[in-house]
C-alpha cells in the first residue's frame, strides 16, 4: 500500500476546495502531456533526498521512475506508507522551493506554494472546509 501526494504549478488553477477538483485531476492525468521542465527539476530535487525506486528499494517512493508520475504541470506521486511521515515534509518544502502547490489526499491538507504565516493558517482552514464539504455532500 502507498500514499499519494499531488503537486502542481499554480498556473493550472487547481484548488482542492473546488467541487470539480477530482474530475480536473483525472482529466489532467488522462491528458498524457509531456512533463514540463519545472516539474522535472522538482523531481530531480526530490531524488536528492531519497533515491529513485529504479535504483534501490531503500527509498520512500512507491513507484519508479519517479519522473513517470509527471503529466504536464501536475504530479501524482506514490509514497510508501513506511516512508510517508519522512517524505511528506520533504515533498512540501521542495514543492514550495520550486513554486508548486501540493495536496495530501490522505489528510486533505492543501499546501500552497507560498509560505507566509497567513497562508499556513489558510491551510488549516481550507482542510477543515474541504472535510466538512465532503461530509455534507457524502463524498468523504
Amino acid at each position: 500500500m502507498s500514499a499519494n501526494m499531488f503537486c502542481w504549478h499554480p498556473r493550472l488553477g487547481l484548488s482542492p476546495a473546488d467541487a470539480d477538483f477530482n474530475e480536473r485531476v483525472d482529466e489532467i492525468q488522462d491528458s498524457h502531456l509531456p512533463p514540463t521542465p519545472e516539474l522535472l527539476a522538482f523531481v530531480q530535487s526530490l531524488l536528492t533526498h531519497s533515491p529513485d525506486l529504479t535504483e534501490t528499494e531503500d527509498t520512500v517512493w512507491a513507484e519508479g521512475p519517479l519522473a513517470q508520475d509527471v503529466v504536464g504541470d501536475f504530479m501524482n506521486m506514490g509514497i510508501s506508507w513506511s516512508g510517508y511521515q519522512h517524505a511528506l515534509p520533504v515533498v512540501v518544502a521542495t514543492a514550495r522551493e520550486h513554486g508548486l502547490h501540493s495536496f495530501d489526499p490522505q489528510t486533505e491538507i492543501f499546501y500552497p506554494a507560498t509560505t507566509s504565516r497567513a497562508d499556513r493558517g489558510k491551510e488549516t482552514i481550507l482542510a477543515r472546509g474541504i472535510q466538512l464539504a465532503r461530509r455534507l455532500t457524502g463524498s468523504a
